[in-house]
């Protein structure tokens, strides 16, 4: 009986304790773009945004052949 009871308290404290805190804690995150050079090439344009801004950029050729980085800021 006293196991359950210390196990009860337990779980209210750890319950009052997420209330004040938040379980999680929600990070808007932005997107920066950056022109990396011109005469965009696909395939290159990709590697050389992962390269310089990490796994998380990407990097695409836009309508006037700029290599457009996109990663979160």
């Amino acid at each position: 009986m006293k196991l359950i009871t210390s196990v009860l308290i337990l779980l209210l404290v750890l319950a009052i304790d997420i209330e004040n805190e938040g379980a999680m804690k929600v990070v808007e995150a932005g997107r920066c773009d950056e022109k990396l050079n011109e005469d965009c090439q696909e395939s290159k344009c990709d590697s050389d945004c992962v390269r310089k801004h990490g796994n998380l950029a990407s990097g695409r050729c836009n309508a006037i052949e700029d290599c457009i980085c996109r990663f979160p800021c």
